[in-house]
């Protein structure tokens, strides 16, 4: 098999002459680095593609839920310590909402840390 060089303008003269259009395509085409579409049914792809607007519409609840639990559980925790002296009734709800919203806090940090931010992204071009 022997090999020459040409130059543009006899690749542009041999071009239309290699070119085969068939009236049907074989392979569907999709664009780099976004997930092809393996089953005929629309929607039931590979993996579902969300614009990141649209993942932070969905996601930002959680975030802000995450943060706002922080310091509402440090201000119970703190006002259960204040209120020992005082009212061990109001000191012991104050704990037990403490206790809970910093459950909370941890539940919302799971979905945040290892859910939300070690997700797989496919950045489209």
């Amino acid at each position: 098999m022997s090999t020459h060089n040409v130059n543009l303008g006899q690749l542009k003269e041999i071009a239309p002459s290699l070119r085969k259009d068939t009236e049907q395509n074989q392979f569907r085409y999709a664009p780099m680095f976004l997930p092809v579409d393996a089953t005929e049914k629309k929607g039931t792809g590979v993996v579902k593609v969300v614009t990141r607007q649209s993942f932070l519409d969905e996601n930002i609840d959680t975030w802000v839920k995450w943060n706002m639990y922080k310091g509402v559980s440090a201000g119970l925790g703190i006002a259960a310590l204040a209120l020992l002296g005082t009212n061990i009734v109001l000191s012991g709800a104050a704990a037990l909402a403490a206790g809970y919203y910093y459950g909370q806090v941890k539940r919302k940090e799971f979905i945040v840390t290892n859910l939300l931010k070690k997700r797989w992204l496919l950045e489209g071009t």
